[in-house]
């Protein structure tokens, strides 16, 4: 059985809240999709039982990057920097470091990080944050094995 902790959101104060539900305990992200211009448009997660998280966020963008993990791959972090919107998200799996996605805008940098904690089993399940055109404010739910 797993805690659950919410970290964030990070970013401005436009748009509407938004909460993924996590999945069960033995589920993990399996994609990550991004839409992006000059700012983080949307983002959405597959789960490896086959569901996904609304798209949160417009449907600008001129570019959509599809992330996904191997089988042994977890999320573990997130980065990136923001003004009224996110401009840019960039990822932290227990394997590499994908750089950022968007512009190179905004004045503030953010960072959740569980690869950087001395707890082990940490993984991000799910989003939270502000969306409306745009990803407004980003932060993450983190899942912590017992």
């Amino acid at each position: 059985m797993s805690n659950r902790m919410k970290c964030g959101p990070s970013g401005g104060i436009d748009g509407d809240d938004f909460l993924d539900a996590p999945p069960p305990d033995d589920v993990r992200i399996t994609a990550i999709h991004v839409w992006h211009g000059s700012w983080i448009d949307a983002i959405q997660i597959h789960w490896s039982d086959s569901k996904a998280s609304p798209k949160h966020g417009g449907d600008g963008g001129e570019n959509k990057e599809d992330i996904f993990l191997a089988d042994d791959e977890h999320l573990v972090g997130i980065y990136g920097k923001y003004g009224e919107k996110v401009d840019s998200i960039g990822f932290v799996t227990n394997k590499r470091v994908i750089e950022p996605l968007g512009g190179d805008g905004g004045d503030v940098e953010f960072h959740y990080n569980a690869a950087k904690s001395p707890l082990t089993n940490i993984d991000i399940v799910g989003f939270c944050g502000r969306a409306g055109d745009y990803i407004y404010a980003i932060g993450c739910i983190f899942s912590v094995e017992k």
